[in-house]
């Protein structure tokens, strides 16, 4: 069975996708983990008690979710990639990728532990 799981993470995007069998996970990949701030950017101010917002890494722990066999991010903007840190507490079994297009819409994958070397603390 497949599972998507569409994270309401306030500003931003992230997507898990899983495929279950009896229950159990046989893979799982997340697309994007959101913003590092689940108040709007836009609309700053209290979260309202009432909201379903969750960051993706704590969504992923709610789950149970303990290893991600892909990570991908699909831009370097701070409503996409910057929850990545409290998604990094998962396995990251076969590494995270960022996936980016070069001037004539060819995709290419780069691995994200190399970019985010590059880019330093």
């Amino acid at each position: 069975m497949l599972a998507l799981d569409f994270i309401n993470v306030g500003n931003g995007d992230s997507i898990l996708i899983r495929e279950l069998e009896n229950g159990q996970q046989r893979y799982a990949l997340m697309v994007d983990f959101g913003h590092d701030c689940l108040v709007r950017d836009d609309h700053p101010g209290e979260l309202d008690p009432r909201s379903q917002r969750i960051y993706a890494g704590d969504f992923l722990r709610e789950l149970g979710v303990e290893r991600l066999d892909m990570a991908l991010t699909t831009h370097f903007h701070r409503d996409h990639i910057g929850g990545l840190g409290r998604v990094l507490d998962v396995d990251l079994n076969k590494g995270a990728y960022v996936i980016q297009f070069d001037g004539m819409g060819t995709p290419r994958s780069i691995s994200l532990r190399a970019k985010l070397e590059k880019i330093g603390p």
